[in-house]
């Protein structure tokens, strides 16, 4: 699938998302915790990935080892807080997953938390900073 292709995708999950959220009540201009997920099995690019996304603005959690099957993966996410404005999530997703596309990098989706639920190991490594 070429990469525009991939970006039309993309700005209809963030739609089918955001819909999803307002379905179940969410505000959203509240404040939302967004992860993009990164992933591939060559830590070097991965590693030159997150210092291009770090320069962006994200916060870069560290990269983590998970085992696919015999593949062994590298992972990390950028994450952003702030409203959720699907223009600005759609402009986002653009620019990271270009960025990944020239790291040869594979960008794996975005998520977030909706209610009281957090992500224990971000809020731990921000309360670090």
């Amino acid at each position: 699938m070429s990469l525009a292709a991939r970006l039309e995708a993309q700005h209809q999950d963030n739609q089918d998302i955001v819909d999803t959220l307002i379905e179940d009540g969410a505000d959203l201009n509240d404040e939302f915790v967004v992860e993009h997920h990164f992933a591939c099995a060559n830590f070097d690019k991965l590693e030159k990935l997150a210092v291009e996304v770090f320069k962006l603005g994200f916060d870069v959690t560290d990269a983590e080892e998970m085992r696919e099957g015999r593949n062994i993966l590298f992972c990390f996410d950028a994450v952003r807080e702030g409203p959720l404005v699907l223009e600005e999530l759609n402009e986002d997703t653009d620019t990271l997953m270009k960025l990944a596309d020239r790291f040869g990098v594979d960008y794996d989706g975005w998520g977030t938390y909706f209610g009281e639920e957090v992500d224990e190991d971000y809020e731990e490594e921000d309360e670090d900073e």
